[in-house]
């Protein structure tokens, strides 16, 4: 197995954390954690998404930043009341996933098949860069630290689908020969500095990550 540590590992708490309060009822473990049973969880504070259709959320280690599909906005938000502090508009159609490294943000997002992975300035909302996903419909994004972690959704016509998870090189958008394979499409990420979480359905799962 595969283990990161993560710089930004409180960061990473806050985004799990607001994963959680978003509406996830269970975690259950995976890998090593298969036998464990499941963690009843209780919510500590919710507030109203600004948007209609909440897709990505992220934390910068004082404001939660929050993607919306309906405005097609990214949102800066107090995390003790939900207000609004600003926003601007997502680079891409379709937002499918955020997250954030210590200095940018991280937005996934796809126009039918043309999914791309922006690299934001949460300053005013500037695009520094993008480059290809590997699948045609992004999920969820995480960042480790070191590396982004994309989940996708992909079809073949609507009669094969591909569910996956990818590790990314956030410098030059390469991936690694690492992926995950899943039954269930993976529909969001978030990371704890030494885990990543997943959201499989009505369940959160944990996959634990060993580098060598």
């Amino acid at each position: 197995m595969r283990t990161f540590n993560s710089s930004l590992k409180s960061l990473c708490y806050m985004t799990l954390l607001c994963i959680i309060v978003a509406g996830f009822m269970a975690i259950y473990g995976c890998g090593e954690n298969d036998d464990e049973d499941p963690i009843t969880l209780t919510t500590v504070r919710s507030f109203s998404s600004p948007g209609g259709d909440p897709r990505g959320l992220a934390f910068d280690g004082t404001y939660l930043w929050n993607a919306d599909g309906y405005d097609e906005k990214i949102y800066k938000i107090d995390p003790s009341d939900g207000s609004v502090i600003s926003s601007f508009d997502t680079p891409g159609l379709y937002p499918r996933g955020l997250a954030f490294d210590g200095t940018h943000l991280w937005y996934a997002g796809r126009f039918y098949n043309d999914a791309k992975i922006y690299k934001i300035d949460p300053s005013d909302g500037s695009v520094i860069s993008s480059f290809d996903t590997r699948g045609d419909d992004p999920t969820g994004l995480a960042f480790d630290g070191r590396h982004l972690w994309h989940a996708d959704c992909s079809y073949d016509w609507g009669i094969h689908y591909f569910y996956r998870i990818f590790e990314i090189r956030p410098s030059d958008g390469s991936y690694s020969p690492v992926d995950f394979d899943f039954d269930t499409c993976p529909t969001g990420l978030a990371c704890d500095g030494v885990h990543l979480w997943c959201n499989l359905g009505v369940t959160i799962f944990m996959m634990k990550i060993e580098r060598k």
